[in-house]
C-alpha cells in the first residue's frame, strides 16, 4: 500500500509543501509554481484541491495548466500545477488552445475531453503528458475564470496509470472541482 507521500508523488516532482510560499517562482518551496497575476489563488488551496481530486477519482496524477503569459489571452498554457508526478518532463511542455491534444482540445470545446491509450491510442499519443507520465486513461477539462465563471483561463487534467476509466460521476467531480479552484 503506497503512503501518502508516494501517492502525491511530492518529493519526486519537488512539490512538497513546507510553508507559506507566495506562489510566485522563486519565492520559496513552490519554485516553478507561476499563475497569471489576475488569475493568482492560494497556492495551498490548489495543491490541497489537486490532491483531493486525485484521491475522489482514484487518479494517480493530477494537474493544472494556466495561460504563460496574462497578457495574451490565447498563448501558450503551461502546467503550473501537478501532483502525482513521476518525473519532471510535465516542466517543459506547453500547449496551445486547439492544438490537437488532449488538453488542447478540451480548450478549443469549451468541455471535458478523454483519451484511452486502448480505445483511441492515437488521440492519447498526441498528449505529451500522458506520455510522459505513462498515463493509460486521462480526463482534460476547462477551468473558468474566477470573474465569470464561464471564460477558460486553464485546464485540469485527471490521469490512470491503471487505465481507469473515467464515467459521468468522475467527471462531475472533477468539473465541481475546477470551480473550487478558482475560489
Amino acid at each position: 500500500m503506497m503512503d501518502q507521500e508516494e501517492r502525491t508523488g511530492a518529493r519526486r516532482d519537488g512539490l512538497e509543501q513546507t510553508g507559506g510560499g507566495t506562489g510566485v517562482a522563486g519565492a520559496g518551496p513552490l519554485d516553478g509554481f507561476m499563475l497569471t497575476k489576475a488569475e493568482l489563488v492560494r497556492p495551498d488551496h490548489v495543491y490541497e484541491e489537486l490532491r483531493r481530486l486525485q484521491e475522489l477519482t482514484f487518479s494517480d496524477m493530477a494537474a493544472l495548466a494556466w495561460v504563460a503569459d496574462e497578457g495574451r489571452e490565447h498563448g501558450p498554457y503551461v502546467w503550473t500545477c501537478v501532483v502525482g508526478s513521476r518525473n519532471d518532463r510535465y516542466r517543459r511542455m506547453s500547449f496551445r488552445r486547439g492544438s490537437s491534444g488532449l488538453a488542447g482540445t478540451a480548450l478549443k470545446l469549451g468541455r471535458y475531453v478523454t483519451a484511452d491509450m486502448e480505445r483511441t491510442p492515437a488521440f492519447a499519443r498526441e498528449c505529451p503528458v500522458m506520455l510522459a507520465e505513462k498515463l493509460q486513461t486521462a480526463l482534460a477539462l476547462p477551468v473558468p475564470k474566477r470573474e465569470t465563471g464561464e471564460a477558460v483561463s486553464g485546464v485540469l487534467l485527471l490521469g490512470s496509470r491503471s487505465g481507469l476509466v473515467y464515467g459521468q460521476e468522475v467527471i462531475e467531480q472533477a468539473e465541481a472541482g475546477a470551480f473550487r479552484l478558482i475560489r
